[in-house]
């Protein structure tokens, strides 16, 4: 959870992965976080803590047991996508050893720790600082992190995948020579983590069956993650700071780690160990710690025991299970003042996730804009800066530097990003024009059977720039008005066009769809067509033969689908 890496799926450093959500109480909310340079507005923490939803470990093995109503409570789609496992077995102790050695690996010869950096991994693999960065741009030097997979220390040897994905195949790195008892503490929180993550999965996986919905369309949570090669786990060391170091961070809720969802199945963690000169001690500032964003956009502190283990569901787990089960955003709040000076932290955090050739199988309930409108968001726009800010450098490429008043070219997700938090305005394309619009919509009235040429994602282009930047947008108003003209006529053109299909229709060639018209189309054309052909098969007609002469009346065959706007 603590990391802007491969493993929560950032678009800075790590491998992205799909993720998001609006607020919806029994559908999949699709929310993910773009970049760690750029993330969500900070709320001022709330004065009470809530408590996560526990479940003993003793109840959590018994796979008959019935936990539903706990799932629900913490993981359903009112909860706080958080549960807590309790009084779990050789827990506390695998815990303090682990994170005890935290400090000690930071402490390595620099030379030693370059070491076990692994460039090659984006640095997933070993010994990683200051590779990342904060929500302001810096480069994160407050914490250094140790990654490895606690379950394979050589997921493949095939080079192929290697190269393809480097930040879950490569090999682990373990400072044998200098820190040996690490590779063993590290393997064996890990382990554990992953057995009690399964026996969670399980009753996850009940918990969605009773909903009516199958379990995960035949591939549960717990096969899932059993079969997996690639979990992750994360050491984390922050670094102990002094107090005008503090001041300097503004105190932001998310001075620790920034606001993101998690990509995966399903995240566990430890509670953090404070340490000032090598003495445990407790947590020097209540207000620090765990922070997540409900479903009504409240900012609220969570809190669970540090001998419990704490789950998170990821994006990858709320999608399969039809929201089910929700991720929700999360951030972790430094400690300030005084006391918190010299006080250094670590915690450890277990990503579990799909493998990377697990085929997984879209709910197809899922509304197919919100998958459409993600994907848009890396359309290129123009915006204008009123700041200057150094380059960008991100797996989609390098965007920047920026400079005020000159404009620059980024994705549409990071303008709209860097508009929210006053930093730029937004150039509206040029086909965003009361002119351009007019002669397309007169066009397309013009010529019942053709679709004008559009971007392909116009729809879904135009609507984030309405919610976002509306004021950049010349002459609004108007524009939104002819946008939506021109969509419902090419929806009544998509609609028409359907009606005339036949049994005799074996292709259809549609030009100049957009995004959310093809998506529209798509299922309802290949299940039409894929009736036709059975029908007309041998097979069929040799069977339908065999029965007689009797023909059965067929009043209307033709498609029966409402195309109309979602």
């Amino acid at each position: 959870m603590e990391t802007a890496g491969s493993v929560v799926g950032t678009r800075s450093t790590r491998t992205p992965t799909p993720a998001r959500r609006p607020e919806r109480s029994r559908a999949p909310n699709l929310v993910r976080c773009r970049a760690g340079a750029v993330a969500m507005q900070s709320q001022p923490p709330p004065p009470s803590s809530v408590r996560t939803v526990a479940i003993p470990f003793a109840d959590l093995k018994e796979r008959g047991k019935d936990l539903s109503g706990r799932i629900e409570e913490g993981l359903g789609p009112n909860g706080l996508g958080i549960i807590s496992i309790s009084d779990v077995p050789g827990f506390p102790a695998l815990r303090r050893t682990l994170l005890r050695l935290a400090p000690r690996v930071a402490s390595l010869p620099e030379d030693v720790k370059e070491q076990l950096e692994d460039p090659d991994s984006r640095y997933n693999f070993g010994w990683s600082h200051g590779k990342e960065k904060l929500e302001s741009g810096k480069l994160d030097t407050f914490k250094g992190s140790y990654y490895a997979n606690p379950i394979l220390d050589v997921p493949t040897t095939d080079d192929a995948l290697l190269s393809r994905y480097p930040s879950y195949c490569r090999p682990n790195i373990w400072p044998a020579d200098h820190l040996p008892e690490l590779e063993i503490a590290f393997k064996a929180l890990g382990k554990l983590m992953l057995e009690v993550g399964l026996m969670l999965a399980s009753h996850c996986d009940l918990y969605v069956m009773q909903h009516g919905v199958g379990t995960f369309d035949g591939e549960s949570l717990e096969q899932t993650i059993s079969r997996s090669r690639c979990h992750k786990g994360r050491l984390l060391y922050y670094f102990p700071r002094q107090f005008s170091t503090q001041k300097e961070e503004g105190g932001s809720v998310s001075s620790w780690c920034g606001w993101h969802t998690d990509h995966g199945s399903l995240t566990g963690l430890t509670c953090g160990l404070f340490m000032r000169n090598s003495e445990e001690i407790p947590c020097p500032d209540s207000a620090a710690g765990l922070y997540i964003r409900t479903r009504d956009n409240r900012v609220v502190k969570v809190t669970f025991g540090e001998d419990e283990l704490a789950y998170q569901i990821g994006e990858t787990t709320e999608i399969l299970s039809r929201g089910r089960l929700c991720a929700t955003p999360h951030c972790v709040q430094a400690p300030s003042g005084e006391n918190a000076s010299n006080v250094e932290r670590s915690t450890f955090a277990m990503f579990m996730q799909p493998d990377w050739n697990e085929t997984l199988k879209f709910p197809s309930e899922i509304p197919y804009h919100q998958e459409v409108e993600f994907v848009a968001e890396d359309e290129i726009v123009e915006i204008v800066p009123n700041i200057r800010m150094e380059a960008l450098n991100m797996i989609c490429g390098d965007f920047g530097p920026f400079f005020p008043q000159i404009a620059s070219k980024v994705p549409l997700w990071l303008a709209v990003a860097l508009k929210r938090r006053g930093k730029c305005t937004v150039r509206a394309p040029e086909w965003m024009t009361v002119d351009r619009l007019t002669q397309v919509l007169d066009a397309e009235r013009e010529s019942p059977r053709e679709f004008q040429p559009l971007p392909f994602h116009y729809i879904e282009v135009s609507k984030l720039l309405f919610d976002h930047a509306r004021d950049d947008i010349s002459d609004a108003y108007l524009v939104r008005s002819l946008i939506e003209d021109i969509r419902d006529v090419r929806f009544h053109k998509v609609e028409s066009g359907l009606e005339t299909l036949s049994g005799r229709t074996h292709a259809v060639k549609l030009k100049n769809l957009s995004a959310m018209e093809v998506n529209i189309v798509r299922p309802f054309m290949v299940r039409t067509l894929q009736a036709f052909y059975k029908h007309d098969s041998p097979q069929m007609i040799q069977q339908a033969d065999n029965t007689g002469s009797r023909s059965t009346p067929v009043t209307d065959r033709g498609p029966r689908r409402d195309l109309r706007r979602r």
